[in-house]
């Protein structure tokens, strides 16, 4: 290390540059709060030669203000760093939907969830989508309810990224408990080939698996694991029992003197909040900490906020507390705001979501053990299609004997530890996955579709997405935005204090506009609007994909419906063409129409032989009067079947031939040689009466006073 009065950390020349700038900056702070004030800054003192005491004294107070700069801004650092991944990752988010056909509701889904992850949640109270449809309609899309955790959000996205990398067809679907076992049945009924599910209660669960597997459908579990000896094929996630255990390892970091602690769990039903706690009791073995019995949030996060309150309220003692389960440790942390608790009050919780995001970088919350809920998503979809395709015992080989595909965790704080990885290195370098190509051949060489249903959980009051159609008022803010193109932000009185309206524009053309709300003054920074414009940027493109997408799918659908329409048709043709009329004994009639080509000519050819040789025809009449152009081609075709016909013994007749046709067939050079030629039915079924010997006789009867004449064959 090199001595020149600077400690040297590890940073990257950028930061670390920053730190020996600011360690300048604050110097003079510094020194004057140690009674060793300059009338200017070291660097602008040349009136007086520097000695060399007074050289080492300006060291030493530049290695106590890099000192103390360090430990002011390194939280604000890596505070920095996180919300750059976050914006980052969001952006990254909506521009990953440009190559999906997504949906409007699932961009919509995407927006809120985003800009309140990024931005702090409590400045929103309502953020829209709006949307102008080629009449001129103005659609307002908004999310109602709870907004989905991140979790579920990313299960679902690994999930989405497996299917489309291995071409099967994902059904994602979320419910309560009651929800997902008729969420279940509707996958066996609607001909899913593979369910995964992360099961609420296992037990309830357990006899949906029983009858997926005595219809030979592959289940298994996710999220959750399932019962002992379960008849679910595997479980995909994390090791709840070890998760839990490092969670210990984190609060005996974190409180080397002990205390008592709350703890919080979503259901004593679910098996991964029990093997979580009991974990965590293994986890702190050898360290002075006792834990509360943990209260349940029943899957309600208002409830679970109340709980954490009046736990706080209870035991206004509490050391820290830790959350099993997604929800629970952000409840934790805002009941431990409104209580007043500082850093001291250490919380650990599970899972990455916008909350836990948000309270990790205000110093809320100190830790979260991080689920690999992406991968988990992905390699859910892989073992089911792995079983699909190669065989159950084959695919489930490749796992451990209890059949347990561990995705492991990491432990994610603010900033990097020798046991922990930073909120922003996590945030970036997650949801990483890399696809097995042979597996996606070998699906591809089945030749059928995969059709996989994923059920998720649904929290109470799970989010919806609302759309309400009006006409754009002339006189609005909005139709402002739409006139021109211009970012609007207005201070309000009344329930919304603040409101931002930021157009989305297509080739410089207004197609719709994000609007955001807000209970608080002036809540919208520079910095802020600056990240929702770039948002609305990568929006525009999405939606105009997802439009573009949607025409592109109603066409295809129209063409596809245009080609079955036509298909139809030619197999009616055909059908008509290829069809024999036995018309007497021993005499047949083909009608030929439309155009004749070579698969035609031989199915006409094959069924007239047919038609011959089963009813033992002597004459064949072949009737062109429908077929479109004759040409050197349909002649010969007419030949060979003539040729044919004569070995089995019958005659050809060729009738319908019109003077253009006869015009066109001399042109042709074509010799109809050995085919009887006749302009119409009525002379061609004439001769053909008269060459198996037979005559057309007519009869007079009298029928209300007309004469009518019947023809028979004597």
């Amino acid at each position: 290390m090199p001595n020149d009065g600077l400690c040297h950390l590890p940073f990257s020349p950028a930061v670390s540059l920053r730190l020996r700038l600011l360690a300048a900056r604050c110097a003079r702070l510094w020194l004057a709060h140690a009674g060793r004030a300059l009338s200017a800054p070291a660097h602008q003192r040349a009136d007086h030669p520097r000695s060399t005491s007074s050289i080492g004294k300006q060291n030493t107070a530049m290695e106590a203000a890099l000192a103390f700069a360090t430990t002011t801004e390194r939280s604000e650092l890596y505070r920095d760093l996180a919300h750059a991944a976050q914006e980052i990752r969001l952006l990254t988010d909506v521009l990953d939907v440009v190559t999906a056909s997504a949906s409007i509701e699932d961009v919509v889904r995407i927006l809120e969830g985003g800009i309140k992850s990024v931005l702090p949640a409590t400045h929103w109270s309502a953020i829209e989508l709006s949307l102008l449809d080629e009449g001129g309609q103005l659609r307002d899309f908004r999310v109602t309810g709870t907004v989905s955790s991140r979790y579920w959000s990313n299960v679902r996205r690994g999930a989405a990224t497996a299917a489309r990398d291995l071409g099967v067809e994902l059904r994602y679907v979320a419910g309560s408990s009651d929800d997902q076992l008729r969420l279940f049945d509707a996958a066996l009924a609607d001909g899913s080939h593979g369910v995964a599910i992360a099961p609420i209660d296992a037990a309830l669960a357990e006899p949906k698996f029983s009858a997926a597997a005595a219809r030979r459908v592959p289940a298994i579990a996710f999220d959750t694991p399932p019962l002992p000896k379960s008849a679910a094929l595997a479980y995909v996630g994390t090791d709840n029992y070890q998760a839990g255990v490092l969670a210990g390892d984190v609060l005996a970091r974190l409180l080397p003197k002990g205390g008592l602690i709350g703890a919080s769990i979503d259901s004593a039903m679910t098996e991964n909040s029990i093997d979580r706690m009991m974990g965590l009791e293994a986890g702190i073995a050898g360290v002075p900490i006792r834990i509360l019995p943990p209260f349940e949030e029943e899957h309600d996060a208002h409830l679970g906020l109340q709980r954490s309150c009046q736990t706080l309220a209870d035991y206004p003692m509490l050391a820290g507390a830790f959350g099993a389960c997604g929800s629970n440790g952000p409840n934790w942390g805002m009941a431990a705001l409104h209580a007043g608790k500082d850093e001291s009050f250490k919380i650990v919780c599970f899972d990455v979501t916008a909350d836990t995001i948000y309270m990790l970088r205000e110093g809320t919350i100190q830790a979260t053990i991080a689920q690999r809920e992406f991968s988990m998503g992905y390699q859910c979809i892989e073992l089911l299609a792995r079983i699909l395709t190669d065989g159950e015992e084959r695919a489930l080989d490749t796992l451990p004997d209890d059949r347990v595909l561990n995705t492991g965790v990491d432990v994610v704080t603010l900033e990097p530890t020798d046991w922990s990885i930073a909120l922003a290195d996590y945030l970036h370098d997650t949801d990483r996955q890399k696809p097995d190509i042979s597996l996606r051949e070998r699906i591809r060489a089945r030749g059928k579709k995969l059709v996989l249903t994923m059920i998720g959980m649904a929290d109470a009051g799970d989010e919806g997405v609302v759309e309400r159609r009006a006409t754009l008022d002339a006189a609005s803010p909005l139709a402002q935005v739409f006139n021109t193109g211009r970012t609007l932000v207005q201070r309000e009185s009344g329930e919304v204090q603040t409101s931002v309206l930021v157009p989305l524009l297509i080739h410089g053309t207004v197609f719709g506009a994000i609007r955001l709300a807000s209970p608080q003054p002036d809540a919208c920074s520079r910095h802020d609007l600056s990240l929702i414009e770039r948002i609305a940027g990568a929006m525009a493109m999405v939606i105009e994909n997802a439009r573009l997408f949607s025409q592109l799918e109603r066409r295809a659908k129209e063409i596809e419906e245009a080609y079955q329409r036509q298909e139809q048709m030619l197999r009616t043709i055909s059908e008509l063409s290829s069809t024999v009329i036995p018309i007497a004994r021993e005499i047949l009639i083909v009608p030929l129409v439309g155009t004749m080509d070579t698969q035609r000519a031989a199915e006409f050819v094959e069924t007239m032989l047919g038609a011959i040789s089963e009813r033992h025809a002597r004459v064949v009449i072949i009737d062109i009067t429908g077929v479109t152009v004759v040409d050197t081609s349909v002649a010969n075709h007419i030949l060979q079947a003539a040729q044919a016909a004569q070995l089995l013994g019958a005659e050809v007749i060729v009738v319908g031939i019109t003077p253009a046709v006869a015009q066109t067939i001399v042109q042709l050079g074509v010799v109809m040689a050995g085919v009887s030629t006749y302009a119409d039915l009525e002379s061609g079924f004439a001769y053909a009466i008269q060459k198996v010997g037979g005559q057309i006789v007519y009869r007079e009867r009298q029928m209300g006073g007309l004469a009518q004449f019947t023809r028979s064959r004597n």
